[in-house]
C-alpha cells in the first residue's frame, strides 16, 4: 500500500517516471524488477511494491510546478548542453566489456583454465 510510502520515496519515482518516459505499467515493472530502481528510489529488498492504481494518485498529487520544474531538470537542461543520451557511453562499455572478455578468454588458454580441478570444497581445502 502506499500509506508507507514517504516523500524520499515519492519524488524519485516521480522522477525515474519522468526520466525514462515511463507508464506506470511500466515502472512498476521496472521497481518490482530492478534493483537499482528500488535503491534509488527507497524501496529496500523486502519492502511491497506500490500498484499501479496507487501510484497514479501520487503522481497527480504533486503539484503542476514540480512536475515542470523536474521536466525542465531532467529533459531541457541536458538537451541545451547537449549531454550525451548514453549511447556513447554505452558503446564504449560494451567495447571495454568484450576486451575484458577477450583477456579472460586468452588466459584461460594460455594457462589451461578450461575448467576447476577441485570438484568440491574438500578438494581445494586439500589443495591448499
Amino acid at each position: 500500500m502506499t500509506k508507507g510510502l514517504s516523500a524520499d520515496q515519492v519524488f524519485p519515482i516521480a522522477l525515474l517516471k519522468n526520466i525514462e518516459r515511463l507508464t506506470y505499467d511500466q515502472l512498476v515493472f521496472y521497481l518490482e524488477e530492478t534493483m537499482v530502481y528500488r535503491t534509488f528510489c527507497n524501496i529496500g529488498f523486502a519492502d511491497k511494491i506500490p500498484s499501479r492504481s496507487s501510484l497514479a494518485p501520487l503522481m497527480k498529487s504533486i503539484s503542476p510546478e514540480v512536475w515542470e520544474d523536474l521536466q525542465v531538470i531532467t529533459v531541457n537542461i541536458p538537451e541545451a548542453k547537449k549531454i550525451d543520451s548514453g549511447k556513447k557511453v554505452y558503446k564504449k562499455l560494451w567495447k571495454f566489456r568484450a576486451g575484458v572478455a577477450g583477456l579472460i578468454s586468452w588466459l584461460k588458454r594460455v594457462f589451461s583454465l578450461d575448467e576447476c580441478s577441485w570438484k568440491s570444497h574438500r578438494s581445494y581445502k586439500s589443495y591448499v
